[in-house]
């Protein structure tokens, strides 16, 4: 199994980096190399200690040149539904200065650990027509599509370039496996509250008959998400059925446990969690239901559900 770091860069937004020509540059559609490149106060260097304000960014691009990591790239002017992934070849710092006035590349450095050329940023520092730029040379580039990685659009933020964030560990498996073409893991706790809610009514549907939604999923009831009614044939009447929904803790869950133990005298009342045990302050009328087993429900092989699942985090083949 391996254990290269991961992370994500976006090369887009409003400045040169967002430019088609620039892009080409990078992807490799002029020498053949492709490239990452960070664009970070003209300054020609990769030394964090030269950057008085944010000097994260530049520290976590040199751990980059110096342990091969994988590497989650968007490019503003491909496919809106494409990414791509690659990993870094360590070592292979450069200084590049681009000419943003002719779309052109000035020069290109090499440069050595933390190393610099203070010469280009005397030169080219707050000069409008250039730009200094620190890149990396990558490995090929992978193409990945969103309807079969759709996680890794949902991680990737507006940054230029940033890690993991939430649930990093179990994120990072998962990018390791895109990258190596290995099978990728489950991740439960990606998906999203309005995807947890869905397979949660999914489950109600399956265990109680007839069950209907009298409100959408998610509505207005404050620590409420599911709110329906069942056929209890026996009584010859509707019961009412109610549930909250959340992979939170804290004090959300607090809160949602608090609402739910206010609602326990209704006919079917249910707590759906992240925890495999029932949380001690639930109330005995209760049920509580742990989001993983319904996880693993939704996962049973070879069923509908299975395929709804695979599609909300991603894990379908190809179309």
């Amino acid at each position: 199994m391996s254990d290269e770091p991961v992370m994500f860069v976006r090369h887009s937004g409003g400045g040169f980096l967002g430019d088609g020509w620039s892009q080409d540059w990078l992807f490799g559609e002029v020498d053949g190399q492709p490239r990452i490149g960070i664009h970070y106060q003209d300054r020609a260097s990769f030394d964090y200690s030269d950057y008085a304000h944010r000097p994260k960014r530049i520290r976590r691009f040199e751990k980059a040149a110096s342990v091969p990591t994988i590497v989650v790239v968007g490019f503003s002017e491909k496919a809106s539904g494409e990414k791509y992934i690659t990993r870094t070849i360590p070592g292979s710092r450069e200084i590049v200065v681009m000419d943003v006035h002719h779309e052109d590349i000035v020069q290109v450095d090499d440069v050595e650990e933390e190393g610099s050329v203070p010469q280009l940023t005397d030169q080219y520092e707050d000069n409008g027509q250039y730009r200094v730029v620190k890149t990396l040379q990558v490995e090929d580039w992978k193409r990945i599509f969103q309807e079969s990685h759709k996680l890794l659009w949902d991680w990737h933020s507006q940054d230029a370039l940033h890690d993991p964030s939430k649930n990093a560990t179990e994120k990072a498996r998962y990018i390791r496996a895109v990258y190596h073409e290995d099978s990728k893991p489950l991740i439960t706790t990606s998906l999203s509250h309005h995807e947890q809610e869905l397979i949660a009514e999914k489950y109600l549907r399956d265990r109680l008959d007839d069950f209907t939604l009298d409100a959408p999923r998610g509505g207005t009831l404050e620590n409420i998400d599911l709110l329906g009614t069942v056929k209890d044939k026996s009584a010859g009447r509707l019961k009412t059925v109610v549930a909250s929904v959340t992979s939170s803790s804290g004090s959300h869950r607090r809160d949602r446990i608090k609402t739910i133990n206010s609602l326990s005298d209704r006919d079917e009342v249910y707590f759906f969690g992240a925890d495999e045990s029932r949380p001690g302050n639930l109330f005995d009328d209760v049920t509580y239901v742990s989001l993983e087993n319904v996880f693993e429900w939704m996962n049973k092989d070879d069923t509908r559900r299975q395929r709804s699942l695979h599609t909300m985090l991603g894990l379908r083949d190809e179309v």
